[in-house]
């Protein structure tokens, strides 16, 4: 695991959490991005932990670079911004997760062991912080296009769930959940899952709609 961080105190009480514990090897940390992306070239960790603001190198730019170049297997985004653009940009351009830094040291060790086997590491408490809120690309026209079961497999997708949990809990085979996912990506216009879970995160009123 490498820290990207510009904080030293952060990044510095985030280690030693994480050295407490034995599923976890920290193999680097790096003050900035320019510097985190010259550790993974050379380190080659399975997950790095990356901030969004930062000097230098930003966190998207940063994020950008590392899946560009395959450096690391995952890239979990670790910020204290509540910013729905910048949450969208984060999975959008590849991220495999998003967790507030104010997220219990509890809840962050479970969701970074990804112990519920999700596909996106998501902290539940986004789905709080972006409530208020709405968006215009997750339409009407497209919301009522969806069949019933289309709907349970957008919800659960938006859960972070893998296509074999989403065949578990509906009681389907895992083909049939893909050809659901495939008619998401199609009536919402998307080109990825994540860009599903983002929609659905980012809509007030997906109940409302039904």
């Amino acid at each position: 695991m490498l820290l990207i961080d510009d904080h030293p105190l952060f990044r510095r009480g985030l280690m030693n959490l994480l050295m407490d514990e034995d599923d976890f090897t920290v193999v680097g940390e790096a003050a900035n991005g320019v510097e985190g992306v010259a550790m993974a070239s050379r380190l080659k960790p399975d997950l790095v932990l990356l901030d969004l603001h930062m000097a230098m190198m930003d966190g998207l730019k940063t994020l950008g670079v590392l899946k560009a170049e395959g450096l690391a297997e995952s890239v979990v985004i670790l910020t204290a911004s509540v910013s729905r653009q910048e949450f969208l940009s984060a999975l959008k351009g590849g991220a495999d997760g998003y967790i507030l830094k104010d997220t219990s040291a509890e809840k962050m060790l479970a969701l970074l062991r990804n112990e519920d086997q999700k596909d996106l590491m998501l902290d539940d408490d986004l789905q709080r912080v972006f409530q208020s809120e709405s968006t215009a690309t997750l339409t009407l026209d497209g919301l009522k296009a969806l069949t019933e079961r289309e709907r349970q497999t957008l919800e659960l997708i938006a859960r972070g769930m893998s296509n074999k949990l989403i065949a578990r809990e509906m009681g389907l085979s895992e083909g049939t959940v893909k050809i659901y996912v495939g008619n998401l990506l199609r009536k919402l216009e998307v080109s990825s899952r994540l860009e599903i879970a983002a929609l659905v995160h980012g809509h007030s009123n997906l109940e409302g709609h039904k």
